[in-house]
């Protein structure tokens, strides 16, 4: 009898002991996943920063064959009156206020890039205030950053149309055709030795052949303002040089 009695202490102690043994290794078990979920803490009280995730900047997309002339943040590579021209939110915007006829007044801002013979310029214009401005090319440079040269006219009615112009010269009306505006519009100045053609939203408004001896074949490509008060922006202003192939 004692012998059974021994034996079921020996029983119930083992019995306890596996017992106790498998309770204090699921509980620390818990406590070590519990403790894997909290963040690491950084030295006193403040929880360390968690690793940063890295940004990745698509880089920008260029089209083929075309050279982006305005960097959208500044003058860069540009030249002009600063109380005219400036850029306000990525545009270049072109601001007069001076109340004279368009034959005594205009004023430009030079693309300083080097003087183009063959090419073609890509851009996007909208006139907001006023109605003369435009783009010259082919164009020479006088005081006060007046040129002289062919124009890309950007008239609220005659939008496209060409002629040749200069303080030194007389003017010469290519082509009067032209569109009526508002808005937002993608123009287009493409020349070819005599051609010239003037597109605007991809149809052309004016093809010309201009064979006189006297024409500019070579020169600076300058943006416009002329005559009285008129507000105009730019932008997306993209060069082509002659020889280089443009995906379409």
């Amino acid at each position: 009898m004692a012998t059974v009695a021994v034996a079921f202490l020996i029983f119930s102690l083992s019995l306890g002991g596996l017992t106790w043994w498998l309770v204090s290794r699921q509980a620390g078990s818990s406590d070590n996943h519990a403790a894997s979920t909290v963040p690491p803490m950084a030295v006193g009280n403040e929880v360390a920063p968690e690793p940063a995730v890295p940004v990745v900047t698509a880089p920008a997309v260029v089209e083929p064959g075309l050279v982006n002339l305005f960097n959208g943040r500044d003058l860069s590579g540009w030249e002009g009156d600063p109380a005219v021209w400036s850029v306000q939110d990525g545009v270049l915007l072109g601001k007069t206020t001076r109340r004279v006829p368009a034959t005594e007044y205009s004023t430009c801002l030079f693309w300083t890039g080097e003087e183009l013979d063959d090419f073609e310029l890509h851009f996007s214009f909208r006139v907001m205030g006023g109605n003369n401005s435009g783009v010259m090319y082919h164009a020479r440079r006088f005081d006060n950053f007046v040129a002289g040269g062919y124009q890309y006219e950007i008239l609220r009615g005659h939008v496209g149309k060409l002629f040749d112009t200069g303080p030194t010269r007389p003017r010469r009306t290519l082509s009067r055709a032209g569109r009526t505006v508002t808005g937002w519009h993608e123009a287009a100045i493409i020349v070819s030795g005599q051609s010239i053609i003037h597109q605007l939203d991809g149809e052309v408004v004016c093809e010309v052949l201009d064979t006189d001896e006297g024409a500019l074949r070579r020169g600076w490509i300058a943006l416009e303002l002329a005559g009285g008060p008129t507000t105009a922006e730019f932008k997306n202003i993209r060069l082509k040089r002659a020889g280089t192939k443009v995906a379409r």
